[in-house]
């Protein structure tokens, strides 16, 4: 049984020194979303200009400290041995991480630009950490088989990951997105009357009432199908909140040793990762929404200034996809002299 309690004096944080605090107010159509400048426009088109301290100088990226950082460890195992010819272990693994950013970039300005804002630029709350994974599970047996032969089974199991679901442009006008990253939460509307929707796709303007609730229709969809989000209505959706199903699998290994002179042997192994998916191609997928801490789910087209809120087109890729090589069954076959 382990325990183990982590918690960081100083952690790095990435901050825009020449952006003001947010002095632009308030989106009082997207749950209060924190403003650093202005954003105006219309209904196929916006402009969002930062309130910069220094209008000679963009963006100036300040790497410097936080606190609050933690992370809660716990595990259990067990072995047991029945006999002479079979043995079993279980183990159970929980944790907890909470952080304010989790940087999963080497460059500080990458993480300035593409760590999902929550809050406050200069004051990130607490949030899960992209790196949490709460549960891990994993139960394995050896049988020892007549004619020196073993035969092991291994399951492994744990939570996916956690991500968020963005906006492509820059809502809050803090001069992000660049031309790679973006940092925008999505706002997760109540209804239809609770978002202004692009209908037209690509072309120009937002088409037709019947074709804005038609995208609203699929939008409203995949929100009830996402427990994130059709639990945080009407309020700008909290980092990693969102998370990809559990994933487990099964694994098998038959071991013979053939003897030769002396003490000597030859061992042959053959090892079937995935036996499930071995079994049915419809057993043992792993379907996931992103491998990514991040996925895009509107686009930023124009602003309706009168409603404090920008003008969106959706971007619907399905909740759960299964990722291919994961999901596939592999087999290794080995040889090893023992002497």
């Amino acid at each position: 049984l382990d325990a183990d309690i982590t918690k960081n004096g100083t952690n790095i944080q990435v901050t825009d020194a020449n952006l003001r605090s947010p002095v632009g107010g308030v989106a009082r159509g997207e749950g209060n979303r924190l403003l650093y400048g202005t954003i105006s426009g219309t209904d196929t088109s916006f402009t969002a200009t930062p309130f910069r301290r220094d209008t000679a100088f963009g963006q100036v990226t300040r790497v410097s400290n936080s606190s609050g950082d933690h992370a809660l460890s716990l595990s259990v195992q067990l072995r047991r041995r029945f006999g002479e010819r079979v043995e079993g272990s279980a183990f159970y693994g929980y944790t907890e991480a909470r952080d304010r950013m989790s940087l999963v970039n080497p460059a500080a300005r990458a993480n300035l630009e593409n760590t999902p804002l929550d809050g406050a630029l200069e004051a990130r709350p607490l949030r899960t950490s992209y790196f949490d994974i709460p549960h891990r599970v994993q139960l394995s047996a050896v049988v020892r088989l007549p004619f020196r032969a073993w035969l092991s089974l291994l399951y492994s199991g744990a939570s996916g990951t956690p991500y968020t679901y963005m906006v492509v442009g820059d809502v809050n006008a803090d001069g992000i997105p660049t031309a790679q990253f973006s940092n925008d939460i999505v706002y997760v509307p109540r209804d239809r009357a609770d978002i202004s929707l692009d209908g037209n796709g690509l072309a120009a303007g937002v088409g037709t009432t019947a074709e804005q609730d038609s995208e609203y229709a699929l939008l409203d969809a995949h929100i009830e199908v996402e427990p994130c989000l059709r639990e945080q209505r009407g309020r700008i959706l909290r980092r990693n909140s969102c998370r990809n199903p559990w994933f487990g699998t099964v694994s098998a290994r038959l071991t013979k040793a053939i003897p030769t002179a002396g003490d000597r042997s030859l061992e042959l192994t053959a090892t079937v990762y995935n036996v499930l998916n071995l079994l049915s191609r419809r057993w043992g997928q792993y379907r996931l929404t992103i491998p990514d801490p991040w996925v895009q789910m509107l686009t930023l087209v124009g602003y309706e200034a009168s409603a404090g809120r920008g003008v969106y087109r959706p971007l619907l890729r399905g909740v759960r996809r299964v990722q291919d090589l994961a999901s596939r069954w592999q087999v290794e076959v080995s040889v090893r002299y023992v002497f």
